[in-house]
């Protein structure tokens, strides 16, 4: 299955990932040298090497944390790992000799407002949504926030699935938890000053 609704006008990202995928099987297809071995991430967060403001996720994390969403969040679905995880599955899938084809690393499915509860659990002296806000709101506002509208307009008030059995029985994934990846990527901006310290 192929994401067929990115484009070079809509989501060029996600299209961009598409191209290089289908040439990476062109070429391996055209070789019996050796054989390809996909790691497909969904939206990675948790404690990278280095945090950075200018990354997509810390992006959006630092929206949760510094007040931008304290009245509520989208309620959009969304699908998401860890950068340890994702990492872990780069290792297995080059030296596992059951690794093959592709593989969609995923620790969940879930809503964005999931994604800020831990955070506002651990953290209860920061702006941390604790709500949605309404759809017709976020549509409205989605160019002010960073988002496109069809998004919006594709992703409101649903939480879609992916299957990562494949990394579990293939690659051995045990994927970690919600908590451990938004707290400790939280404390990690703190330290890192990308969202200011409570006194």
């Amino acid at each position: 299955v192929w994401n067929t609704s990115a484009s070079k006008t809509y989501n060029p990202y996600a299209y961009s990932k598409v191209l290089a995928e289908k040439k990476a099987w062109e070429i391996a297809n055209a070789q019996s040298h050796y054989k390809l071995v996909v790691i497909n991430p969904s939206w990675v967060h948790g404690p990278g090497l280095k945090a950075s403001a200018s990354n997509e996720s810390y992006a959006f994390i630092k929206l949760l944390g510094d007040g931008t969403m304290k009245n509520g969040v989208p309620n959009l679905g969304v699908w998401v790992v860890d950068v340890r995880d994702v990492a872990t599955a780069h290792v297995r899938a080059g030296f596992l000799p059951d690794a093959e084809g592709r593989n969609i690393i995923s620790a969940r499915n879930c809503s964005m407002l999931e994604m800020a509860t831990p955070i506002h659990e651990k953290f209860p002296d920061y702006p941390v949504p604790s709500g949605t806000v309404p759809w017709f709101l976020v549509y409205l506002l989605a160019p002010f926030m960073g988002m496109e509208r069809t998004m919006v307009w594709r992703s409101a008030n649903l939480v879609g699935a992916i299957d990562n059995s494949k990394s579990i029985n293939k690659l051995h994934m045990a994927y970690r938890s919600q908590e451990e990846t938004f707290q400790e990527m939280f404390a990690q901006m703190i330290e890192a000053g990308i969202i200011p310290k409570k006194p």
